[in-house]
């Protein structure tokens, strides 16, 4: 609950609260004009502030008893003479009673507390009624002479810009623009590297160039008469463009006559077609695998545009699809259980159920599909159970129905590549639509089932985790989270069975609210954390130690980049072990020079980790020099260049890969690219879809890949050595055999299980009857099988997954392990509950492990966090979503949003800077938290989407959901769960995450309100505002969720191609375009779903900024759309 009081007007209610409130009381200066805002929690609430000037201009916020002293938090903003910004403070503690601070006091503080005399940032403006940025400058001195700059130019003669025009399919170079055609924004960063944004009237990116060591980088987009984008050529194209060029690295689109994208070719692969029905929505898609083996992938969704049914067929009659309506309905009650046992029957297209695939169920609203027949004898597991201490499920009080309304009530994943076995998943909420229950089934033939309690503001508070498998006892996992009065997470605990609990990590914060210390286990060690003035991570104490520069090294990066890493382990005492960074324009990492200070001083030891890179015009490696250990004779270590490697391609894709070094490491698990000798012209082959199939220098004999792109089988070409994997439809690993090729196999089917008795310990052995497209008598050797964070090796528990380390068993005993992470959340260290060092892993920029280290082989969770497959020097790692090699910095398989970053190849890891970044899922609304998460302390992006559980809400590089204690992280995930709660809420937040495009939501700071990019990159949010224009009731307030919804609607409007920035009218010196007709048009739609007033204006005062006719709820600018035949005709005005 939050509570809003503004001076002058505070209501009845409220007081009666604050006189029976038992909270402290604390005063606000009542000469200043002010809002403040509650927030309840379990006991106590947050106080917020906000002290604004004569002219309404916010100036000081104040978060009352921020820190964990009690001190507030105050913030400060100037403007100039003209009501521009001007200097944005850094927050700074003071202490205080939530009052008003004095501006001298304040920035006397700022200076003192940073230690730094500039702890502001600051813009600059051109001298023009436009009030455009010409410089910002942001906080610390070491940055005051080097700002970002942006320059506004048009394009000509020093800025020219190639000009395309469309021949059928392909485009053709017709000269430059004319000059002044283009607008042109240079931007400079805070090292002096420049781009360039050429733009047209109509607001469409036609060129990005960068500018590398003097040479151009450009990506050109090219559009047709209506807008659409038909084609990108990145900067490896050159500027007159030749049909190879187009097939290896161009990215093409084609539409219908109603600008939908029908196909589209991506570098070096087949078309994807796509097919819609009468609605516009997509029901058809095949890549070029799928055309091979004459299959389609169908997403059949039901009335309310919610998928339904996903899975592989063969379709008939495509043309009709486009004719029709393609809708599925559910009805548990059909005599025959509808299509395939699911409950569901759907018009406007023939399956046929022999020649179909199922990969995906959804279930809404209700909980009847557990009376179908395909689900009897698996439901009693899957009903609702009452957990005490836990939350109940919302039962409707007129007919004492259980009720989901609106919400994912199940889903049924069906396994990949076998055609018995499926995750059937129940998911039950409480009256605040909050997940309090799910089971599920796993495929051991066991259950799984999770319980969770909130706090007041929606903060996981405990989450019990039950598991079962055959033939063993039920495994039990709780965990209790604890958070301070400003809501960050105070400690994390553990309870495994009957065991005694144990404190997995208690944190501690400074008073800006960064983690400082944080005790392990207990508080058997802790770890602290050192910052710059701009929150960027400086440094981490502890049982490993790592010291990160910035502006304060020999080579200094001020745009961000690291210039040096220096880094050491407890008991290897007195080495320092040091990276120095060189980048280029792009900022692409070019070298890392190792040295190393040992206070032994041997003259014959001179360890080397050096490493060069070289890069083609999309980012592609081309040379890479390795030095590393190459032998340990009697003790004594050796270092030479272990690779030099030139790498051929055929586009993006790598051909050939030449290794000129003299020395290949003979140690027992060395780390280098392994090469066979194989002397062929090409090494490394791909499919249509551009998955690499075989590598023949590595002895890879075939890879084999399911529908959704993922490998499920590795054969090796020496002694038969084979690797399987299988997933589920929603790509979740879930079993890993190691095997060899044999004449003779025994296939068991999933639903079937052996189980074998030994003298230690019972097991179980479930094998998958693998469908395999070239069938492959197979021996197996190993299995390790996945049921989330359970994990077992060859049907006996092996360990239990967590956060920050794992679990194992000796003697039936848990024994803990912790991992102690750097800055990018890399596992550098792993000691015991018993504070023993097991493994120490140092690894190369790109990830590969150094020859120097401890316990290689304790664990292979490493990278990343990432699991090293190391079985026959395979040496990947598992992305989730692709898999890495870091011998070579590069995946194997096209990145599924490579849209997202035309200039860059594919195959590229992190933008080629593996030091500043870290791999993303990604997806298409985004957050950034500069936080500690679950012992990583980075900048990391977290993606909004769905787990593997099919939970919402923003999600880490490993889909897990984000459950660290950032409030605009929390109040973000509950905002886009209110608004999925409805129908257009839902139908908005879907059609921004399905998108290409992203789109990243930042928190508002300083006097930043609520905006969104006019290029539909970002939008500013901020959580706490319930500003908004009028409404029905003579309020101008409105729910934070609804502002945020209305700057989704501007982003959707730019992604749409619709966004109309021409003036609607002018509200003193501001213009309005006429793209808030449309935002507010989906705002009122929003409020009208959650039974808010309706919004009458846009401002208040202004009668020309009317939204809608109050008496009838019409809307003044939009119309009911009726389909008639292939168009969509205007009717009747919009009824809200």
């Amino acid at each position: 609950m939050k509570i809003m009081i503004m001076k002058h007007n505070i209501y009845i209610p409220l007081i009666l609260w604050s006189l029976l409130s038992t909270s402290p009381i604390f005063s606000q200066s009542m000469d200043y004009n002010f809002v403040r805002v509650s927030t309840m929690l379990d006991s106590g609430s947050t106080e917020k502030i906000c002290y604004f000037d004569g002219l309404g201009r916010l100036t000081q916020e104040v978060q009352h008893g921020f820190a964990p002293n009690g001190k507030d938090l105050v913030v400060f903003h100037e403007y100039d003479c003209i009501g521009r910004d001007s200097l944005h403070w850094l927050p700074v503690p003071i202490v205080g009673n939530g009052e008003y601070v004095l501006p001298s006091i304040l920035k006397a503080a700022s200076s003192t507390y940073y230690r730094d005399e500039v702890a502001y940032s600051h813009p600059s403006y051109e001298a023009s009624p436009l009030n455009r940025i010409l410089n910002e400058h942001g906080p610390g001195n070491a940055w005051i002479n080097h700002p970002v700059g942006t320059e506004y130019l048009l394009n000509g003669t020093d800025y020219p810009c190639p000009q395309y025009k469309l021949e059928g399919d392909i485009p053709v170079y017709c000269g430059n623009y004319p000059i002044g055609q283009l607008s042109v924004v240079k931007t400079i960063d805070e090292d002096g590297n420049v781009s360039y944004q050429f733009k047209d009237s109509k607001n469409n990116l036609i060129l990005l160039r960068k500018v590398n060591n003097g040479e151009n980088y450009d990506t050109r987009y090219i559009y047709d008469v209506y807008g659409n984008l038909r084609c990108v050529l990145p900067p490896q194209v050159s500027e007159r463009v030749s049909v190879s060029e187009l097939e290896l690295y161009a990215y093409r689109y084609k539409y219908d006559i109603r600008n939908r994208c029908i196909e589209k070719i991506l570098p070096g692969c087949a078309p994807i077609y796509m097919v819609y029905d009468l609605s516009d929505r997509l029901v058809l898609t095949q890549d070029g695998e799928q055309r091979r083996k004459g299959q389609w992938m169908f997403t059949l969704s039901d009335v309310f545009d919610r998928p339904v049914l996903q899975g592989l067929c063969n379709v008939l009659d495509i043309a009709s699809i486009s004719s029709t309506r393609v809708v599925a309905s559910f009805n548990y009650t059909l005599p025959e259980a509808g299509f395939m046992g699911t409950g569901y029957t759907f018009e406007g297209i023939t399956l046929n159920s022999a020649e179909t695939k199922l990969l995906k169920v959804y279930y809404y609203d209700c909980y009847h599909f557990l009376s179908l027949p395909v689900l009897s004898n698996k439901s009693i597991n899957l009903l609702y159970d009452e957990e005490d201490s836990y939350g109940s499920r919302y039962v409707y009080s007129e007919n004492d129905e259980v009720s989901g309304k609106g919400k994912l009530t199940g889903t049924r994943d069906f396994l990949i590549d076998n055609t018995m076995g499926e995750i059937i998943k129940v998911l039950y909420y409480d009256a605040k639509d909050r997940i309090i229950q799910q089971r599920s089934t796993n495929h051991l033939g066991g259950y799984e089932a999770d319980f969770y309690r909130y706090t007041f503001t929606g903060k996981l508070l405990k989450h019990h985790h039950c598991h079962s498998v055959p033939y063993q006892p039920v495994l039990k996992e709780e965990y209790t989270y604890s958070y301070d009065h400003s809501e960050r997470l105070k400690s994390i605990r553990h309870k495994l069975d009957e065991n005694e609990e144990v404190i997995l990590s208690e944190n501690w914060y400074d008073e800006l609210g960064r983690l400082w210390i944080e005790n392990i286990h207990d508080a058997l060690w802790e770890c602290n954390y050192f910052y710059n003035i701009r929150n960027w991570i400086t440094g981490i104490s502890g049982p490993f130690n790592q010291q990160l520069y910035y502006t304060d090294s020999t080579s200094p990066c001020y745009n961000g980049n690291i210039s040096q890493m220096n880094w050491g382990v407890d008991i290897e005492e007195d080495v320092v072990r040091s990276y120095k960074f060189s980048y280029d324009g792009l900022n692409r990492l070019t070298k890392a020079m190792y040295t190393e200070e040992n206070a032994d001083e041997d003259t014959n030891y001179d360890p080397d980790y050096t490493v060069n890179y070289g890069y083609d015009k999309m980012g592609n490696l081309v040379l890479l020099k390795r030095y590393g250990l190459s032998e340990v004779i009697s003790g004594q270590l050796y270092y030479e260049l272990i690779d030099e490697l030139t790498m051929e391609y055929t586009g993006n894709q790598l051909r050939k890969i030449t290794d000129e070094s003299a020395f290949d490491p003979i140690y027992e698990g060395a780390f280098d690219y392994v090469d066979y000798d194989y002397s062929g012209e090409q090494e490394f082959f791909y499919d249509s879809n551009g998955n690499l199939i075989k590598n023949l220098s590595r002895r890879i004999n075939e890879i084999q890949y399911n529908c959704l792109n993922l490998p499920n089988y590795l054969s090796f070409s020496n002694n038969g050595d084979i690797i399987r994997y299988s997933y589920s439809a929603d790509g979740v690993k879930l079993r890993k055999e190691y095997g060899t090729s044999t004449y003779s196999s025994i296939s068991f089917p999933l639903s079937s299980s052996l189980h074998m008795n030994s003298a230690n310990s019972t097991s179980f052995v479930i094998p998958l009857n693998s469908e395999l497209e070239q069938q492959n008598n197979f021996s197996v050797n190993e299995t390790i099988d996945y049921c989330g964070n359970i994990i077992y090796e060859n049907g006996v528990l092996s360990r239990i997954l967590l956060d920050c380390g794992y679990i194992t068993f000796k003697n039936g005993n848990p024994m803990y392990h912790y991992y102690m992470k750097d800055y990018q959340g890399n596992n550098r260290v792993v000691m015991d509950q018993n504070s023993s060092f097991e493994q120490i892993t140092h690894y190369y920029p790109f990830g590969g492990l150094f020859g120097q280290g401890m316990g290689t082989a304790v664990q292979q969770y490493k990278y990343g966090g990432k699991y090293l497959e190391r079985m026959h020097r395979l040496d990947w790692y598992d992305f989730g979503a692709r898999h890495y090699d870091s011998a070579i910095g590069r995946f194997h398989t096209m990145d599924p949003l490579c849209e997202k970053y035309y200039s860059m190849s594919p195959y590229a890891y992190c933008d080629n800077n593996p030091i500043n970044n870290v791999d993303l899922r990604g997806d298409s609304i985004t957050t950034v938290v500069t936080s500690m998460v679950n012992g990583n302390v980075v900048n990391t992006t977290y993606y909004y989407g769905r787990d593997a559980q099919g939970n919402y809400g923003f999600l880490d590089s490993s889909g897990n959901l984000y459950s660290g204690g950032d409030r605009f992280v929390v109040s973000l995930t509950t905002a886009l769960t209110k608004l999925r709660s409805g129908t257009k809420g839902l139908a908005l937040a879907d059609d921004l995450v399905n998108s290409t495009n992203t789109v990243q939501i930042g928190k508002a700071r300083g006097s930043q309100t609520n905006a969104a990019d006019p290029n539909g990159k970002y939008i500013i949010w901020d959580p706490t505002s319930s500003t908004g224009g009028p409404d029905q009731a003579g309020n101008t307030t409105r729910p934070s969720y609804i502002g945020l919804g209305h700057e989704m609607a501007h982003v959707q409007d730019v992604w749409n191609k619709t966004y109309d920035a021409s003036t609607w009218t002018t509200i003193g010196n501001k213009t309005i375009p006429n793209a808030e007709k449309y935002a507010t048009h989906v705002e009122n739609q929003l409020r009208s779903e959650h039974g808010l007033s309706l919004r009458t204006h846009y401002s208040p005062g202004y009668n020309s900024t009317r939204l809608l006719d109050s008496r009838t709820n019409t809307s003044l600018f939009y119309k009911t759309m009726v389909r008639i035949g292939n168009r969509s005709i205007p009717t009747t005005p919009y009824i809200y």
